[in-house]
Formats: C-alpha cells, structure tokens, sequence
C-alpha cells in the first residue's frame, strides 16, 4: 500500500483509522477528505459525534485549484450504510467499533483507547497537536509534520537556518555519541553553533515546543 508521501491526497486509498484527541483537526480532515474524493464519486460521510459541516465552506478555497463535488458529498447521521453504488470513499467520524463492511477505500477518525480496532488490512496512523496548526502525523514509514487550517492543509515549511542546522546537529550527535541529555544538547549546539549557553537553550527549548524534539526520562528523541 502506497504511504502518505503526498499526504492527504494518497489517504483516498486503502483501509486507514486516524487517532487523535484534537477533535478540531480530525473534523478539518475529515471535510477536507470528502471535498477531495469528492470530485471522483460519492462520498459518505457517516458521523457519530457532532461535525462542523459549515466549516467545508471554509475549505473550498484550499481545493478549489484541484476541484470538487459537493453535491457528492452525503451526510449520514449513526446509520448503517445499506447502499455504497458509486462511492468514492466512507469516512466514519468518531464511530465507536471497526465497520465490518466490504468496501476498499474508508477512513475512520477516531479517539485513543475508543472501541475501534485494527484489522489485517487496516492501517494506523496517529495525529498529534505540536504548535498551533501544526501537527505530527505518526505513519508505519515515520513521522510527517503537517499543518493543518482552513487556509492550508499539507506538509509544513521545513525548518530553515539556524533551526534546521540545530536540528540536524542532534541527530548527528546522536548517532555519534548515543543518547543525549539536555545538558549535552545545551552544550553541544553552543560548542558548535558558537553560541552562548542560555541562547542553546531556548534554541533547544524551540525545538521542543515544535515538536521536533521530544524529552523522555531526561534524554532526548528527536523526530
């Protein structure tokens, strides 16, 4: 199955159950989906929670280039799907089980620890808030940061200058050394970057807030 190196646009394929708490997120991915795959056949959008729909509005912009349907787009309120002719792809908001239905394009939004399960031919991926609008999307493959609004939804702009060559500093660093506490990593990126040592650490502490450095149990994991 084809990963997300184009996310969204490659989730319109196969069997996906996205996990995440920010419920803000799942409903702009959620429409923004159905806009998509929209343009291509009938989309079902099943919800079991409460749904914005009024902010698919908003998205038409963001897709507006690429074109879209929405007399496809049909809203289906806790009811079973008898008839699936034509569709394009189902889309489960916050249901509460797996679906058992025979069908080769769905996705499910769900929350952690909700009764949904992953089947053989299911695959899942988890959303995480980092930033505002920012995200990281955890895949089978690895980590893809993403920004999420109703005026874009894709992949972030890459770090640039001094961020970026901080970053990729920690990774060498700890490729070379191994694990890296807080104090090596000040260290390290003022030795190397020439800074002073309370500038490394609001480089460092920028890094985290970002998301592109997680601190676990004292020592550093970065993304």
């Amino acid at each position: 199955m084809e990963i997300l190196f184009n996310f969204p646009w490659s989730l319109l394929q196969g069997k996906w159950v996205i996990s995440g708490h920010d419920s803000w997120s799942k409903q702009l991915l959620a429409l923004y989906l159905s806009l998509l795959a929209s343009r291509e056949g009938i989309v079902y959008l099943v919800t079991y929670q409460p749904i914005r729909i009024e902010l698919i509005d908003e998205l038409k912009d963001v897709v507006e280039k690429i074109g879209y349907n929405e007399d496809n787009i049909i809203v289906v309120h806790r009811r079973r799907l008898e008839k699936i002719d034509n569709a394009r792809l189902i889309i489960f908001y916050e249901i509460p089980y797996t679906p058992k239905i025979d069908f080769s394009n769905i996705i499910i939004f769900t929350t952690p620890g909700s009764g949904v399960r992953k089947y053989r031919d299911w695959t899942r991926i988890t959303l995480k808030k980092v930033d505002e609008k920012e995200y990281l999307l955890k895949t089978p493959e690895g980590y893809l940061r993403l920004t999420i609004s109703t005026k874009y939804i894709g992949l972030s702009k890459p770090l640039t200058g001094i961020y970026l060559e901080a970053l990729n500093l920690l990774r060498k660093s700890i490729v070379e050394y191994g694990s890296l506490t807080i104090r090596d990593a000040i260290e390290i990126l003022a030795y190397n970057l020439g800074l002073k040592k309370h500038k490394a650490r609001e480089l460092l502490g920028y890094l985290v807030k970002k998301g592109y450095v997680k601190i676990e149990n004292k020592e550093l994991i970065v993304y």
